[in-house]
């Protein structure tokens, strides 16, 4: 059975990831703190309750992690025919599916029109799909790891291919007697 205190360093170690702060945090005296909170990191039921605390912490993150998936996977695989109906009409917000909403980017205000004249623009414009597609092939682990500047797109707002990446070149290897190579 965990003490109050005991409870209340798991919760101060959980979000800062050191024990002697943790120690402070939870009540323990600024000089005992470190060998307090090397006792308590021992105890088989702070252990257990860091683990548990943790694999909830971690289901959590995979939920998150699910969510941003599918909607990627809805901002890049969203199709403007989503939006019409069969006869052409442009649907109301209310009319779409949820995956089709979650692919919205902006809603823009309608104009002024008469009543049989279409709208001149579109009402609803979708979030670029070569952002989204390289977005979810990212968080999927499908593109290798970028370097250098981070691309423009969704996050930044920018431009729809935004910066081309180059990788940078590999640094030299230092010779062991410090002689150039000779061919």
């Amino acid at each position: 059975m965990l003490t109050q205190r005991q409870r209340f360093f798991i919760d101060a170690y959980l979000l800062c990831g050191n024990g002697t702060h943790a120690a402070i945090q939870a009540g323990y005296s600024d000089r005992s703190a470190r060998s307090y909170a090397s006792e308590l990191i021992r105890k088989p039921e702070v252990v257990a309750e860091l683990a548990r605390r943790r694999a909830e912490v971690r289901r959590g993150a995979n939920g998150i992690a699910i969510r941003m998936a599918e909607d990627m996977a809805a901002m890049a695989f969203a199709s403007m025919d989503d939006l019409f109906h069969a006869d052409g009409r442009w649907k109301r917000i209310e009319e779409l599916d949820p995956e089709t909403r979650r692919a919205i980017k902006v809603i823009r205000k309608p104009p002024k029109v008469r009543a049989n004249e279409r709208w001149p623009t579109t009402p609803f414009v979708l979030y670029d799909k070569v952002d989204s597609l390289d977005l979810l092939g990212a968080h999927l682990g499908h593109f290798p790891q970028r370097r250098g500047r981070p691309r423009k797109g969704i996050r930044s707002g920018g431009g729809s291919f935004g910066q081309a990446m180059v990788p940078h070149a590999p640094k030299p290897k230092p010779e062991d007697d410090g002689a150039p190579p000779t061919d």
